[in-house]
């Protein structure tokens, strides 16, 4: 008899009826992006050596039920909100920001965070407030929606964003912002069917199991070709007078800086050899344990995991998430030169992010326009103290 998880967890049975040619998936996510692209009308502009911007995106806010991915991750991230209120960057929300195919009230959902919310309105209220809509609250695509919903004015909801980052009088770049579903058959082209399936199939489910909804975190093959499609349609992605755009996403839930999906497993033959080698040597011994752990991880990474391709050029960035199943969340910041990957954890109770990543932006541009790999001398040595 068939565990019951999988009979109603809508995408198990119908994703490997549309993903199981990787070549066909990843065609269409490219062609999402190159749409969402091309018909991007929006433009601003980012000071490279003034203006300061954090991203957050997937925060897939709830009722405070067991379907409720975000209320893990609330204290992080209502932390996060007052330093960089206080900090004075602009607060982008990458899409997902509510989980609205899980959840038909929206009112439900702003009543059980309002302080998040009215933190979030507060950058709205300085003129630092830009929100995405994504596949799970594509619902404010619809005009003026989310801003009667806030009890704001004036409040646009974007598909996507070019940013042309600029120096004194001098382009250097371009950044193209987008949540990064587009293209998916049920996120994006039948997203209509989507979110009644998840509504009233997996979301009772999980409301009763406490499970996860976050597909891209538990379908890793899924995941690596989503990463792999959209860092494919960054490399190519290259028109007159616009230059080679570097993306910046959100969607798969996993942090993505630059140079690669994630980093290389070792091969199982060459961390077997070496096990063998320290079980031989009275001296190595106390390697031994660690050297087994690396053995078993590089066999699942080859078991389980396409092997991931390098971004080169560094023209690709994700977000990760706001609803990691630890508390944890990550964003990426534009600030001071520097393009970094951050991360504010639940229980730590700190006064400023954590640093995990950071690159000069004016060295990922150049390297982007030019078509070159990044020099990894240049990236950026952070302690706490250094954070704006």
């Amino acid at each position: 008899m068939p565990r019951i998880e999988w009979l109603v967890d809508l995408r198990g049975i119908l994703l490997p009826l549309f993903t199981s040619r990787p070549r066909r998936y990843r065609n269409a996510v490219e062609k999402g992006l190159e749409k969402a692209f091309v018909s991007c009308r929006r433009e601003k502009t980012f000071d490279l050596e003034r203006d300061k911007v954090v991203i957050f995106s997937d925060h897939h806010k709830g009722t405070r039920d067991g379907a409720d991915d975000f209320w893990v991750a609330e204290r992080a991230y209502n932390a996060a909100l007052g330093y960089y209120l206080e900090a004075g960057h602009t607060l982008v929300v990458l899409g997902d920001g509510e989980e609205l195919w899980e959840n038909a009230s929206a009112e439900e959902v702003f009543r059980c965070y309002r302080e998040t919310f009215d933190l979030e309105c507060d950058f709205h209220a300085d003129d630092r407030y830009w929100r995405f809509f994504g596949n799970h609250d594509i619902r404010w695509k619809r005009r003026g929606l989310l801003a009667e919903q806030l009890a704001v004015q004036d409040l646009e909801v974007l598909e996507s964003l070019k940013l042309r980052v600029i120096r004194g009088d001098a382009t250097e770049g371009l950044l193209f912002l987008v949540h990064g579903h587009q293209g998916t058959l049920f996120s994006d082209t039948l997203a209509a069917l989507g979110a009644p399936a998840v509504r009233h199939i997996w979301g009772p489910w999980q409301r009763l199991k406490k499970r996860s909804l976050n597909t891209p975190a538990r379908n890793y093959n899924l995941r690596e070709h989503h990463e792999t499609a959209m860092m494919n349609w960054a490399k190519r992605r290259r028109a007159p007078n616009e230059g080679q755009p570097v993306l910046i996403s959100g969607h798969t839930h996993r942090p993505v800086f630059g140079e690669r999906t994630q980093p290389w497993p070792s091969r199982p033959e060459a961390l077997r050899e070496e096990l063998e080698a320290a079980r031989q040597s009275e001296e190595r011994s106390s390697e031994v344990p660690g050297l087994r752990a690396k053995l078993e991880h590089a066999r699942a990474a080859v078991d389980y995991y396409d092997d991931p391709e390098p971004v080169d050029p560094p023209c690709f960035f994700n977000t990760g998430c706001c609803s990691f199943s630890d508390g944890d969340v990550t964003g990426v910041e534009l600030a001071a030169g520097e393009i970094r990957l951050v991360r504010w954890s639940k229980f730590s109770g700190q006064a400023e992010p954590e640093v995990l990543q950071c690159l000069p932006l004016f060295d990922v541009l150049r390297a982007v326009n030019a078509g070159v790999r990044l020099d990894p001398s240049v990236a950026c040595a952070h302690t706490p103290s250094d954070s704006d």
